[in-house]
């Protein structure tokens, strides 16, 4: 004859324990994951920091000597970003997720830009250093590419992992491979 397994009564102060101490583990993963966030945003700042002392000692040899030991240990390195000092880059810049960041040397960057993780912004090729200039509130996606000689002119969104070869006109919405506007 199969025997039924008999289900035991629940026991109220040991359900209650286990929702005590879920509880608890939940409280303290939200304090590790604010504190991960909270450290996400510090390595960005100090990414932001690196580059605009970097930018405003390239005529100072000792202070971008100075610069060039930090850049390579904590962009490169730590961060595997890459912002030279000789990018010109406006105010109010935003890094989220500092990770992975490439820009070249020449690219030029208006204000309010967001970048985030994975971001490529560069020239075609050794042989050419014709780079993007990037417009006023323009937003990164995660992983998009800007390559070439394009405009991306202001209040525009770069998707995620979007890859843009050309211009594209003010207020746009870049998507895709290659990226079209889908903004009309």
């Amino acid at each position: 004859m199969p025997q039924h397994s008999v289900m035991k009564p629940i026991n109220a102060s040991k359900s209650y324990l286990v929702l005590i101490n879920s509880l608890q583990i939940l409280k303290k993963f939200t304090k590790q994951r604010f504190k991960m966030n909270q450290k996400t945003e510090i390595l960005a700042q100090c990414l932001i920091n690196l580059y605009y002392f970097g930018s405003r000692n390239l005529n100072n040899r000792t202070r971008y000597l100075i610069y060039k030991i930090i850049n390579f240990i904590f962009a490169k390195l730590f961060l595997n970003s890459e912002i030279p000092a000789t990018v010109k880059i406006g105010k109010n810049l935003k890094i989220y997720h500092p990770y992975g960041i490439t820009i070249n040397e020449n690219v030029e960057i208006g204000e309010n830009v967001i970048l985030r993780k994975n971001v490529t912004i560069g020239n075609k090729g050794i042989n050419n250093q014709a780079a993007p200039v990037i417009g006023n509130n323009v937003e990164f996606g995660v992983g998009s590419v800007v390559i070439g000689p394009v405009f991306i002119e202001s209040n525009s969104i770069i998707g995620a992992n979007a890859v843009v070869t050309k211009s594209c006109p003010e207020e746009s919405i870049m998507v895709g491979i290659p990226a079209k506007n889908i903004k009309k």
